[in-house]
Parts: C-alpha cells; structure tokens; sequence
C-alpha cells in the first residue's frame, strides 16, 4: 500500500498493541510510526485510507 503524507488513515489494531482505533496523517505515520506500517504489511493491523 503506498502511504500519502497528506491523507489521513485509519488504523485499526485488531487485538493487537491492545486493540482499538486510530486516526493519523500519512506524514505522522512516515514519520514517527513505521512499526504500524510493517504490522500492516504483515497483516497484524488493518490499515485504510479515510480521505
């Protein structure tokens, strides 16, 4: 999935890192989140695109 730093995405944790959802910009994921992008690679967390 490629991440735009201007969009804002849903994280959703899925059990993991104590379940529950997140909302946060492309940039703040790039930046200061790559776990949550590798977890969702590895298919640990759900991640999609709000806007």
């Amino acid at each position: 999935m490629r991440i735009f730093k201007t969009k804002l995405y849903r994280v959703d944790y899925k059990g993991t890192h104590g379940g529950g959802v997140d909302h946060i910009r492309g940039r703040v994921l790039l930046e200061n989140y790559p776990w949550i992008i590798e977890a969702a690679t590895n298919g640990e967390i759900e991640l999609t695109k709000v806007n």
